[in-house]
Formats: C-alpha cells, structure tokens, sequence
C-alpha cells in the first residue's frame, strides 16, 4: 500500500485533491487501503509502489471510492426520490460488472499490465 505522504503529493496538483485531502486521516487511510486491495487484485504480477501508474491507479480509486461512498453501499444509483404521501425512490441497477473501479484507474492499470501475462507451456 503506498503512504499517505505519497498520496497527499499526488492530490497536491489533482482537480479532485481537495475531495481526497480534506476528508480526515481515517477517510484518507481507509480510502487507500481499499484502493490498493481493488487494484492489487486485478494487477497480471505485483507492481512496484514506487512505480507511478502504480500510486496514479491507487489515488485515482481511492477518490473514486471517496467521491461515491453512498453509492457503493449498495452498489446502485438513486434516480429520483419524492416526499409526496410515504415517499418513494427510484434507482437503477449496475449496468457492468465492474462498476466498482475508476475510469482513470482502469488506465493506468492497462498500462500495469501491459506485457505482463501469464504463459504456459505444455512440456
């Protein structure tokens, strides 16, 4: 998992720094943790945390995470919502798999993986 440190130097100059720097400590450790696990799991060998696709695919899911933690409670988006009588919502489903990982972060994990498949050989 790379540091906090790392990633406040990654958010200093991000158009989302503000989301990821001024959620807290904890938010910010939490957020990190969980976009290493997401991203670790879905790299074809393990990555150097020094590696900068490697610390951009992890701050760039762990603002993902940040900025949708609502939605990813129960994994769907709410349409509408109206206050007349007892109330009612409208939301729709996942339409993907994968809606769990960052656009940005899928990127960059392209380029991780980039020549790095598993071969086998019959022998």
């Amino acid at each position: 998992m790379i540091s906090l440190e790392t990633a406040r130097t990654y958010f200093g100059s991000h158009l989302l720094g503000e989301v990821f720097l001024e959620s807290g400590e904890t938010l910010m450790s939490a957020a990190l943790t969980m976009a290493s696990s997401d991203i670790d799991c879905r790299l074809a060998a393990p990555a150097e945390e020094t590696d900068p696709c490697y610390i951009a695919a992890v701050c760039e899911q762990a603002v993902f995470l940040l900025t949708r933690r609502e939605r990813l409670a129960d994994n769907q988006t709410l349409l509408s919502e109206s206050v007349e009588g007892l109330g009612s919502r409208s939301y729709s489903a996942p339409e993907n798999g994968d809606t769990v990982l960052a656009p940005r972060a899928k990127l960059y994990l392209a380029s991780l993986n980039a020549g790095k498949t598993a071969k086998i050989t019959r022998g």
